[in-house]
């Protein structure tokens, strides 16, 4: 019987894939977000040598800098909702 995790993690404000070099070819994940860091290992079970250095060249191509905010909104109530979105993560 198969079981699935999910995992959640919000407000990222930067991704940065590592190839550690280590034993078993892991992947790393290093997550930057508002609370606090979060390194994410994997491990694959698929027998290709060359999978970690290819993962990692195409997550940091893919990001290039910071993970941007949404633009600022032409709508007057979506204005309302980013700034009341701001007041409760920033703890009011």
């Amino acid at each position: 019987m198969a079981v699935t995790t999910n995992i959640s993690i919000h407000l990222i404000t930067s991704i940065t894939a590592v190839d550690p070099k280590g034993f078993g070819e892991p992947l790393v994940l290093r997550l930057k977000s508002h609370y606090g860091d979060t390194d994410i290992t994997l491990f694959f079970n698929v027998g290709d040598h060359g999978l970690t250095e290819r993962l990692v060249k195409a997550i940091n191509a893919a990001i290039v800098g910071p993970i941007e905010p949404p633009p600022m909104a032409v709508c007057p109530l979506e204005m309302a909702a980013y700034a009341a979105a701001a007041k409760t993560w920033s703890g009011l």
